[in-house]
């Protein structure tokens, strides 16, 4: 067992559920997978498996039923679609839920709760066209009858995943620049205009996301966690931190995580030009969430992969999970070496110069004396990576 992670891999309860540790594999699917076939595949009930055993305690699976997205070409073309008017199709996802259980991981299934290009909360978007749909000529105002259809379309769906053995739902909230992104433009001021119930203060637009976490509580119980993505902040104008520590405080009791994730497409995928290296963007987010006293779960994302970092985050308090992308997909060994404290890839042996942990053993710290060492104002001690050859081996 790990002694450089001991919060990172410590469990959690959640919605009367265990989870093996604070890592959270959210829905990122490499291209190509899978050819043509209308159900998953052995690669890709393989891909699901490798999450779990890699170390996520959650494994988030896209439902991918919009077929229009691969006769559209392109990049979503490259994604697998299934056909849920095949009876067979059961089978093959309960083959896929028992290979994440296999590992003592939960199976989240993840929706687009409103993804109808043509239908926007109010009749004048932002943006003049969609990300994979064809172009939209006009876009209608979303009426109060529909989001109850709405409502009851995703109700029906989670209930048919539910039965195949998924164990909670992943609903995403966050970034809204695509108009096939239609839930997280009731959040946001920049796209909701409505002057109605569902627009204006920051309680009437969350009222429609919330009306659709409170039904799905309604009909599944509390032991059917929701884990919501959303946007931490926008632009000028748009979701503000406040905004989204209010948000939390209003989704206490209907919502079971929440994902921090970027305003835009561009800050949900962290690279050398839009994030601080050490420093993930939604972190400061999170901590003002956690913070604020709410009683949800706060798991920021992009930019998570060092497992490093992640125990300094955790134990500082910034957050209570780590949602992580590229890391169990870059390094089929990544769980395997946060166990055995060795270096994940990407994370070389002199990055790990510095590494934070909170508790180490007295003697062996005193008797050690191979480098210089400090304790931070957290009580976090930092030492060098030859104090860590001492006390184990890094292969």
């Amino acid at each position: 067992m790990s002694k450089l992670f001991p919060t990172l891999l410590s469990p959690l309860e959640l919605g009367g559920k265990i989870l093996k540790n604070r890592m959270i594999a959210p829905q990122a699917l490499p291209h190509y997978l899978q050819g043509p076939e209308s159900y998953p595949a052995e690669p890709l009930i393989t891909h699901v498996s490798n999450l779990a055993k890699n170390g996520a305690a959650i494994v988030t699976f896209d439902s991918w039923s919009d077929t229009g997205r691969r006769n559209a070409g392109g990049a979503p073309a490259h994604f697998p679609m299934f056909d849920y008017s095949d009876p067979s199709l059961t089978s093959y996802l309960s083959l896929l839920t028992d290979s994440i259980h296999f590992y003592g991981s939960l199976a989240s299934i993840y929706f687009l709760p409103l993804e109808l290009p043509n239908f926007q909360p109010n009749s004048s978007p932002e943006v003049p066209f969609p990300l994979w749909f064809s172009p939209v000529e006009s876009v209608k105002e979303i009426t109060r009858p529909m989001m109850q259809g709405m409502i009851d379309e995703l109700l029906e769906k989670i209930d048919y995943f539910r039965k195949v053995g998924f164990d909670m739902v992943s609903l995403h909230m966050g970034y809204h620049e695509f108009m096939h992104i239609g839930m997280s433009k009731f959040l946001s001021p920049l796209a909701n205009n409505r002057t109605d119930e569902y627009g204006g203060c920051l309680e009437n637009r969350a009222r429609f996301p919330l009306e659709m976490c409170r039904a799905v509580k309604d009909a599944f119980g509390r032991d059917f966690p929701i884990d919501l993505w959303v946007m931490g902040a926008e632009a000028a104008g748009g979701i503000s931190v406040q905004d989204t520590i209010e948000f939390a405080k209003l989704a206490d009791g209907l919502v079971d995580i929440l994902q921090i994730r970027g305003g835009n497409i561009n800050m949900v995928h962290p690279t050398g030009f839009n994030s601080v290296e050490g420093h993930p963007w939604t972190l400061d987010i999170a901590e003002a969430v956690k913070n604020s006293g709410t009683k949800v779960l706060v798991a920021p994302a992009g930019g998570y992969g060092d497992p490093v970092l992640n125990e300094q985050f955790l134990r500082q308090g910034k957050c209570d999970l780590v949602s992580i992308g590229r890391a169990f997909i870059c390094d089929p060994d990544y769980y395997k070496k946060i166990l055995q404290d060795r270096p994940v890839f990407g994370i070389s042996e002199g990055d790990m110069l510095q590494i934070h942990v909170a508790q180490v053993d007295a003697d062996t710290f005193a008797n050690a004396n191979t480098g210089p060492q400090k304790e931070t104002e957290d009580g976090i001690i930092t030492f060098r990576c030859n104090f860590l050859k001492a006390l184990l081996p890094l292969a």
